[in-house]
This record gives C-alpha cells, sequence and structure tokens, in this order.
C-alpha cells in the first residue's frame, strides 16, 4: 500500500480509482528498479490526512 502511495503521489494523483488499478495491477517494473526506498515528504496535505490510533478502533457503547 505504502509503495503504490508513494508511486501515485509522485505524479500528484490522489483519486481512489488510480489507487485501485495500481493495487489490482501492481507498479510498474520500470519504477521499482529506478526508485531508491525512502519515505515520502509529509506536506501539508498529507498531514491532514493522519489521525490518532484510537480514531481507528472501535468505540465500545454502554449498555
Amino acid at each position: 500500500m505504502d509503495e503504490a502511495c508513494d508511486y501515485l503521489l509522485h505524479f500528484g494523483a490522489t483519486e481512489l480509482r488510480r489507487l485501485t488499478h495500481v493495487l489490482e495491477n501492481g507498479i510498474p517494473l520500470y519504477w521499482k528498479s529506478t526508485q531508491e526506498l525512502s519515505p515520502a515528504p509529509l506536506t501539508e496535505q498529507a498531514l491532514g490526512f493522519l489521525h490518532p490510533a484510537d480514531s481507528f478502533a472501535a468505540k465500545e457503547v454502554g449498555r
């Protein structure tokens, strides 16, 4: 998932359909061989998608 997102963000592609396509078909081999493994920089736009870990857990409902 991280590789697919890095690949798409390199081209400025943020559409879900493009991510789905890359996840289904894979990242082109020429891309993998030319890229060094390094984390993508966190831009202000990317930071807007970050959430605290507890926001992903289901909240317990009182009975």
